[in-house]
């Protein structure tokens, strides 16, 4: 996981303006006046070389007068003083860096510069945001160190992005909308920190209940699938990507189309639907159906916004209430309680038009000082309103809106966000086929032989299908209605549900079995840049065109199927038989009857804390994994009827994927039977199958057992950051890839 020392970044203590300056017109004095006037509780320590004080408080001439060390550095300075500066500043103990962008005109950081200040960093795992970066916002603390004049109010949205200028944007909507921010993020030319790594530390910031992502290109394709998967696991996801007019590739838009669908990320057109879906999704309750309750001071508002809803494919449920024209504040109280006694209602909706009879403000007042949101998704739409009177809406339960059409839209979204949650839930395996050897190039362009020995020797008639090789993605199955332009994409490996996912808009007999062949040979033949498979009109049934990449290695899938060649089983040393396999995510059920079987001691051993119900978000965190970057392995008996998980292992690595942190869980019944033990060497196993250079625990000093386990299988211990606790340390020498689980 690539978050390693983003807290620097969103939570720091101290920072430090390098480059502050007296002129509050250049980025310098720009950003030491923000973090000053946004209210930042910690010290913000100005560097200036000339001048002994800037805007009236004390400045140091070099990073090594520092007083204290800073967690977060914001350097507005030339391009060629950033290395010097960074490994000066690194070697203090700072971690994070923000880059602003150049003063007025002056062009950005060359190559050379950049690589030269990343090489500075690097030693130390420093990391840098930008250059060019907006900056990061985090209103809760009172955190500015953007360029940007305002912060906006907390909340519990974050915002994410890699332009200067939607980020402003973004910030500008955000106010007007009445919705709160946790973070606002602007990445810059992300030649460290991307939005993958921005996306990651969200999905595990408590205080972020929605994402918001704007994009344009994505330069890492498996490393940003498995960052946006992991997230909308955990909470929704909503991505704006723009830029698809300069696309190289005339299927790249709608590659990404299918990743952001397979990844369970809401896709919206324009910026408007992503702040009407932040406001839908960010409710306590989500919509369960279409079928909607309308409530409206006039008969006219109601109907309007039941026939919007109709139009928008939703179904508005007769029998709208009319509270009247000046109905008075009570009476909009009394309307919220008679839609959620409606039968059959999935989600509710109190439309308003101002009445200057009836003062907004005494509305919302009278609303707020009611019980709240019910257990039923609720949108409340009030033009009048203010931003502020939206938000406290809000945060009572309401998804509060500026006009009913809005509400509409953000319905509706969130309905679709719904259905998509099912596709990231899916884990395909892959077992490759007696295909051709996928290094046997295929003579001719003719692909007729290899899709016989995949046993595909039809195409349902009226479809196209094929394969298509995104430069960044890598392979990707695609389907359409006959060999016009228009193709829908999905991503191997694919299962039934994925495939009839991707033919939603294509109905043939025999189509989901058709691309789930395709998928595999996808991956088993990764030198196919394209494949075109149509009708042929004669009496050969099918044509199928193939090319090859030539040049470098093709990109990697996206995905990296389930591996399943790594399940076996394995004895325990009393000849206990035990499954061994990668964890999927249909096994929660069990982790929470694993972690129903745990002692208070042995939970607070594993999570350093005394949780007494695993949290959903962290369980997602222990069985939705990339197999990657991170793996998990689960040992379960299967010989009493239910399968029952005895212990689990995980294996998380660092960005540079050269050292790994591992954490074992053994249910408190089955200590003592080499559980443990057996898991510990799978994962060494695996460690060093993957190249890892070095795997380390933190171990709480008490828990003896874990600390002679480790002693014995060649573990180091050292005294660990946090007071009462060991860092256990073992060097790796690789081993041959090689399948299956290590012998107990």
């Amino acid at each position: 996981m690539t978050i390693r020392h983003l807290d620097g970044l969103f939570r720091p203590a101290a920072i430090a303006v390098i480059g502050a300056s007296r002129d509050e017109g250049r980025s310098g004095g720009m950003i030491l006046r923000r973090l000053r006037a946004g209210g930042f509780a910690g010290p913000v320590l100005a560097v200036n070389r000339r001048a002994a004080t800037v805007q009236g408080q004390p400045a140091w001439a070099d990073v090594e007068s520092l007083p204290q060390v800073p967690d977060l550095a914001v350097l507005a300075t030339a391009p060629g003083e950033l290395p010097g500066l960074v490994r000066a500043l690194c070697r203090r103990g700072c971690r994070a860096f923000a880059v602003l962008p150049r003063d007025g005109d002056a062009p950005g950081m060359a190559t050379e510069a950049q690589d030269a200040t990343l090489a500075a960093a690097r030693p130390w795992l420093g990391r840098l945001l930008g250059p060019d970066s907006f900056g990061v916002m985090v209103p809760a603390p009172r955190l500015n160190a953007t360029l940007a004049v305002d912060l906006p109010a907390p909340g519990h949205l974050a915002c994410v992005t890699a332009s200067t200028a939607v980020a402003a944007t973004l910030l500008h909507r955000a106010q007007a909308s009445g919705i709160g921010i946790s973070k606002l993020v602007g990445a810059g030319a992300a030649a460290d920190i991307d939005l993958a790594d921005l996306v990651d530390y969200l999905s595990l910031d408590a205080d972020t209940h929605v994402i918001a992502l704007h994009l344009q290109a994505v330069p890492n394709g498996r490393k940003f699938m498995s960052a946006l998967r992991a997230a909308s696991r955990l909470k929704p996801v909503i991505v704006c990507r723009s830029g698809n007019a300069g696309d190289p590739d005339a299927w790249t838009d709608a590659v990404h189309d299918a990743v952001f669908r397979r990844a369970g990320a809401l896709r919206v057109a324009a910026l408007d639907d992503l702040f009407d879906a932040a406001i839908a999704l960010a409710a306590p309750h989500r919509p369960r159906g279409s079928r909607l309750a309308i409530a409206g001071n006039g008969g006219g508002l109601a109907t309007m916004t039941a026939d919007a809803a109709a139009g928008a494919g939703l179904q508005p449920l007769g029998g709208m209430i009319d509270i009247g024209d000046h109905a008075r504040p009570a009476r909009h109280v009394e309307a919220l309680a008679r839609l959620g006694a409606r039968t059959g209602a999935d989600a509710l909706l109190l439309a308003h038009a101002p009445s200057g009879m009836v003062p907004t403000g005494d509305i919302v007042r009278t609303i707020l000082a009611a019980p709240g949101a019910g257990p039923i998704w609720t949108a409340i739409c009030l033009p009048a309103a203010s931003a502020g009177e939206r938000r406290a809406l809000g945060a009572v339960g309401y998804a509060a809106f500026a006009d009913p059409l809005a509400a509409v839209r953000g319905l509706g979204l969130a309905l679709r966000h719904r259905q998509l949650q099912d596709l990231v839930q899916r884990v395909p395996g892959h077992v490759a086929e007696s295909g051709r050897d996928s290094t046997r190039p295929l003579g001719g362009g003719d692909g007729r032989g290899l899709l016989a020995d995949y046993g595909i020797r039809h195409l349902p008639a009226g479809v196209a299908a094929g394969l298509w090789c995104d430069p960044v993605f890598g392979p990707a199955v695609w389907v359409a209605p006959g060999p016009g332009p228009a193709r829908s994409f999905g991503l191997p490996p694919l299962d039934s549900v994925l495939a009839a996912d991707l033919c939603r808009d294509v109905a043939a007999d025999g189509l989901t079995d058709l691309l789930v062949t395709l998928g595999r040979i996808a991956i088993d033949h990764p030198e196919i840049r394209e494949m075109v498979v149509d009708a042929a009109g004669d009496a050969a049934g099918l044509r199928c065109r193939v090319a090859i990449h030539g040049g470098p290695a093709p990109p990697m899938p996206a995905i990296r199927p389930y591996p399943a060649e790594l399940a076996g089983m394995v004895a325990l040393r009393d000849g206990t038989a035990i499954a061994l396999r990668p964890v999927r995510p249909d096994d929660a059920p069990l982790v929470d009857d694993l972690f129903e079987h745990l002692t208070p001691d042995d939970v607070h051993t594993r999570f350093f804390s005394t949780l007494r119900v695993l949290p959903r978000a962290l369980r997602a965190r222990l069985t939705q994994i990339d197999y990657d970057r991170e793996m998990a392995f689960v040992a379960i008996e299967e010989t009493g009827g239910d399968p029952c998980l005895v212990g689990m292992i995980h294996l998380l690595a660092d960005p540079d994927f050269d050292v790994a942190e591992f954490a074992v869980m053994v249910r408190s019944d089955w200590q003592g039977r080499g559980v443990g033990h057996l898991l510990m060497r799978t994962i060494l196993s695996h460690a060093r199958r993957r190249g890892l250079r070095r795997i380390v625990g933190v171990v709480l000093n008490e828990n003896r057992r874990m600390l002679d386990l480790a002693r014995r299988l060649g573990f180091a211990a050292v005294h660990g950051r946090d007071p009462g606790t060991s860092e256990l340390q073992l060097d790796l020498e690789p081993l041959s890839p090689g399948p299956g689980p290590a012998p107990a």
